[in-house]
Order: structure tokens, then C-alpha cells, then sequence
């Protein structure tokens, strides 16, 4: 039961109930309540507004990021405020800090290696795509930006290399 459910059944009890000593108890009662309702209040809107200031930041970056890429900013709506709110409580996760900053690290630094995806990925700019497609995007910045083949075809290089280094110099 919410602080201001409490509050009207308290008045309801009070107007039913004609007991002095009750209806005194009572109304300390309410009045704690309200006191109590008062200090949320209080030591909530700070906490709000730090975390409208981060989510301001995350649209900030992701607004610069679509000047860059568009020539427009960014379209956020309920959906896409929605699909923001999920890549930052992800990235939160991911980040090695697991705080809101390293995630606006985190997000800073997907914006900024955009080009270094695949062209599938780099055209899903909408923060539904991206939020759709975050796991893929941070695998491929892990690669370096280099598709599974490539990657695959660099480690078989590598491979190849290492095992016949002296073949190598005895061909020359």
C-alpha cells in the first residue's frame, strides 16, 4: 500500500471511527506519513535528475552521432527513448565499472568505431536497430571491425605463419 493509500484510508477510518485515542494515534500517524512522503520526495529528485543528466548525455552523443551520419538529428520517441533506456542498463552491465559512466564510455566509443562494422550494420542506425543488433555490434568492435570470414581467414594466415616459418625462408 502506496504512502498516499495509507493517507485516505486513515481519513476514512477517522471519519468512521469516533475513538479519541485512536483517532489521536492516528493522526500522528498521518502526520509521519506525510513527513515521511515529504523526504522521498526530497532525496528522490537529486537522484532524478543525476539520472535524466546521464540519459541526456546518452541522447546527446547518440544525437551527434546521427548529425555525423545523416545530415539530421535524432528522432526519439517513446520507442526509441525505451530502446535507449535498454542499451544503457546493457551497457551498464557490460561496462567494467558497471556504473552509468563507463556505459556512456562504452556508447561513446560504439558511435565513434561505427565505420568499423559491417555495411548491414553501419545502415541500422535507429536506436531500435542498435539496440536490436547491440551483442553483434560489440562482438564486431571485440574483432576489430573484421567479419567472421575475414577474421576467420586472418586466423588461418596466422596459423599458416607460425607453422612454417622455416618453410618459408628455405622457398626464398
Amino acid at each position: 500500500m502506496s504512502i498516499d493509500e495509507q493517507l485516505v484510508w486513515i481519513g476514512r477510518w477517522q471519519y468512521f471511527h469516533q475513538d479519541t485515542e485512536a483517532l489521536t494515534a492516528l493522526e500522528s500517524i498521518k502526520l509521519t506519513l506525510k513527513d515521511y512522503k515529504r523526504l522521498i520526495e526530497e532525496v528522490a529528485q537529486p537522484v532524478q535528475e543525476e539520472a535524466k543528466g546521464m540519459y541526456r548525455a546518452f541522447v546527446r552523443a547518440y544525437d551527434t552521432f546521427c548529425r555525423m551520419k545523416t545530415k539530421a538529428g535524432a528522432k526519439m520517441d517513446g520507442a526509441n527513448g525505451k530502446a535507449l533506456k535498454t542499451i544503457i542498463a546493457f551497457l551498464t552491465q557490460e561496462a567494467s565499472s558497471k556504473d552509468e559512466a563507463g556505459a556512456l564510455e562504452a556508447w561513446m566509443y560504439i558511435l565513434l568505431n561505427w565505420d568499423k562494422l559491417t555495411p548491414f550494420i553501419q545502415n541500422q542506425v535507429s536506436l531500435l536497430q542498435i539496440n536490436k543488433n547491440l551483442p553483434e555490434i560489440l562482438m564486431q568492435l571485440r574483432r576489430n571491425g573484421k567479419t567472421t570470414g575475414e577474421q576467420a581467414a586472418s586466423n588461418i594466415r596466422e596459423g599458416i605463419r607460425a607453422g612454417r616459418g622455416d618453410l618459408n625462408e628455405s622457398d626464398q
